[in-house]
């Protein structure tokens, strides 16, 4: 496939680019800047509940842009130490970051990359007020860098990709399932484009919102803690 060929999907007509041609290892960023689409189109939708004291991961730009002026304090969670992060924790090991802090706690694009993601989730959950919501995704696609993804001066492996049932599975270990909602992005269009490294800004709107079962991408997750919460430090998953 050169740059320049026209590739057609249905009635939609995708020129292919340079950028598309890339390959894997000089083309994470079209990678994460495509996962990010998908999840601030998942934010945008769930924005209301992103409000008061917030948490997120790396940074606190998010709760910013979608929280405005809502957000009444926001602190950044890292598993190393770097310049703004104000709590250093690894989410499978956090039992020192205090319970019931957080209104909203925003956690993307990080389960893949724990070692052991349902204590990972359960500390995400635990450090909600009690009402308080987590915003959180999953990635469903089967790529990622040999060399692991970068993180300051870190890098971390991929150790797993997900399934809505494998998410609803974890999910219910911890919960009720009135307590959460799973929505999953994409098509089978969007997860070729994943894996393959196209740039989706060739894509029409319709496209990447569109949504087909069995063909997710992202799949995101809306928690609400329930008041009365007692979950246990779950084994490892």
């Amino acid at each position: 496939m050169l740059a320049g060929t026209v590739y057609w999907l249905g009635s939609h007509r995708l020129p292919i680019t340079a950028r598309t041609l890339l390959v894997h290892g000089q083309s994470l960023q079209c990678h994460v800047c495509d996962a990010l689409l998908l999840g601030s189109l998942f934010l945008t939708e769930n924005s209301d509940a992103v409000q008061g004291r917030g948490l997120e991961i790396d940074q606190i730009a998010t709760l910013k842009a979608y929280g405005g002026d809502r957000i009444t304090k926001a602190l950044a969670i890292n598993v190393v130490p770097g310049p703004g992060i104000d709590i250093v924790a690894d989410l499978a090991d956090a039992g020192h970051v205090p319970a019931d802090e957080f209104d909203v706690f925003i956690n993307q694009f990080a389960f893949h990359v724990i070692h052991d993601d349902l204590k990972a989730l359960y500390h995400s959950i635990r450090m909600l007020r009690p009402g308080g919501t987590l915003l959180c995704n999953f990635v469903c696609v089967a790529w990622f860098p040999e060399q692991g993804f970068p993180c300051g001066d870190s890098r971390f492996d991929m150790m797993r990709w997900y399934t809505p049932a494998g998410v609803r599975a974890m999910l219910r270990k911890l919960l009720p399932e009135d307590c959460f909602t799973i929505t999953a992005y994409g098509n089978r269009m969007m997860h070729l484009a994943y894996v393959l490294a196209w740039g989706i800004e060739a894509f029409p709107k319709s496209l990447v919102d569109h949504r087909e079962s069995g063909w997710p991408v992202l799949i995101c997750v809306r928690v609400t803690k329930p008041v009365d919460w007692q979950a246990t430090v779950p084994e490892s998953n």
